[in-house]
């Protein structure tokens, strides 16, 4: 518990320091646990989105924090998947692992607003730090959508949807850790 209060003072107090998105923040698992290694996020998804495009130019589809790294899907303009794994505090690439999975949907072609547009809608709705970043087909009157975490400047986490189309944000509840 004192653990949790910890992570969430660090993070109120970075989010207030860097102002709209965070430039550093305790990082934990969307679980709200601490990831045991202590480390210090630097870099925003936008900016880690950037990274990953210089490294493989494309389209991403997916960003997440996981252990002190962005992981990001890229649909490469050669017409192959790239898992691109960058350091969260420096935002090297770490790691270009080509990825022959076909069962990646929806096409990335069909979101004319991308990962990093939707996040900065996602932030404009909610301050805070976008932590995950995903497109989704939903079955639904939505369509095409991103999903996006949002770790609130309130130091909830919240989910939210972005339409890929329209850019209109739905704030679903916060989680209450």
């Amino acid at each position: 518990m004192k653990r949790r209060k910890l992570t969430i003072a660090v993070l109120t107090a970075a989010v207030l320091a860097g102002g709209g998105t965070a430039t550093a923040f305790a990082v934990s698992h969307g679980n709200g646990d601490d990831d045991g290694n202590g480390g210090i996020v630097k870099i925003t998804v936008t900016d880690a989105i950037d990274s990953a495009l210089r490294a493989v130019p494309g389209t991403v589809t997916s960003a997440g924090l996981d252990d002190s790294a962005w992981e990001i899907d890229v649909h490469g303009k050669d017409g192959v998947w790239h898992d691109v794994t960058l350091d969260a505090t420096t935002g090297k690439v770490r790691e270009d692992e080509r990825s022959d999975s076909d069962d990646r949907a929806p096409s990335p072609t069909d979101a004319p607003v991308s990962a990093s547009v939707a996040a900065q809608a996602a932030t404009k709705a909610v301050p805070g730090t976008v932590t995950s970043i995903d497109l989704d087909h939903r079955h639904s009157a939505d369509g095409l959508v991103w999903e996006a975490d949002v770790r609130g400047k309130d130091g909830r986490h919240h989910e939210l949807t972005v339409d890929a189309r329209t850019e209109k944000v739905t704030v679903e509840s916060p989680d209450h850790d």
